[in-house]
């Protein structure tokens, strides 16, 4: 009987000091898991931001390459403009120089047929104008392209720029995700368990609030 009984004290202390013992382990597990679980909370937080700043920039990007195409069609199509005016011009020079200038003016003066004067005067004439509208279409078009080639640049520069934004964004987005698996990873399966079944709870929770919210709006408006 004595036996038996001092058998039960000892289990209870054992039991007792088990309790003690296993207490602060258990408290400690449990911090520790909360501690993660903000973690990777915190990481997959700053993985969707970063995965919103890339889909911002695909948008971007997509409209510059937009933008930059048009610009650069126009700027093809000044080209064009400008390398026809610079034919018109040369052909325009030859017909000058081959009409003599003003030498052919000075004999033409002094022959004795003046109206063999007036009419290749007049030709030339004509050549000199037809030259000077040339020369100011060409000045013009010379202008129009080299500001559309100035916008071309700079809409180059934007979409590198944006390009690179992209790029940053999205490793930035996969750097944090891989993060927040790694400390998935570690943590024992029940754990990790837990910590999966906790945020799926928070979201459906949330996805219940914002249509609630959307309902009651649509009531009040209604």
């Amino acid at each position: 009987m004595r036996t038996l009984r001092t058998a039960r004290i000892w289990a209870f202390i054992l039991s007792g000091t088990l309790s003690v013992l296993l207490l602060p382990n258990s408290q400690a597990n449990a911090a520790n898991l909360k501690d993660v679980q903000a973690k990777v909370e915190a990481l997959q937080e700053e993985a969707a931001m970063a995965a919103e700043g890339a889909q911002a920039a695909k948008v971007e990007l997509a409209k510059l390459n937009k933008t930059l195409k048009t610009v650069q069609q126009k700027a093809a199509t000044q080209q064009g403009n400008v390398s026809e005016l610079q034919k018109s011009l040369s052909s325009i020079a030859i017909a000058q120089y081959k009409a003599g200038g003003l030498s052919q003016s000075l004999e033409l003066l002094f022959s004795s047929d003046p109206t063999l004067f007036l009419s290749s005067a007049g030709s030339l004439e004509a050549v000199a104008r037809k030259k000077s509208i040339q020369l100011r279409k060409f000045t013009a078009a010379t202008q129009r392209l080299n500001a559309t080639t100035l916008t071309v640049n700079d809409k180059l520069a934007l979409v590198k720029a944006t390009q690179a934004r992209l790029t940053a964004e999205m490793k930035a987005a996969q750097s944090k995700l891989a993060q927040a698996e790694e400390l998935l990873a570690k943590l024992e399966k029940a754990d990790r368990e837990r910590i999966l079944a906790a945020q799926q709870a928070s979201e459906d929770a949330d996805q219940k609030a914002s249509l609630a919210d959307a309902v009651s709006a649509n009531s009040i408006s209604g």
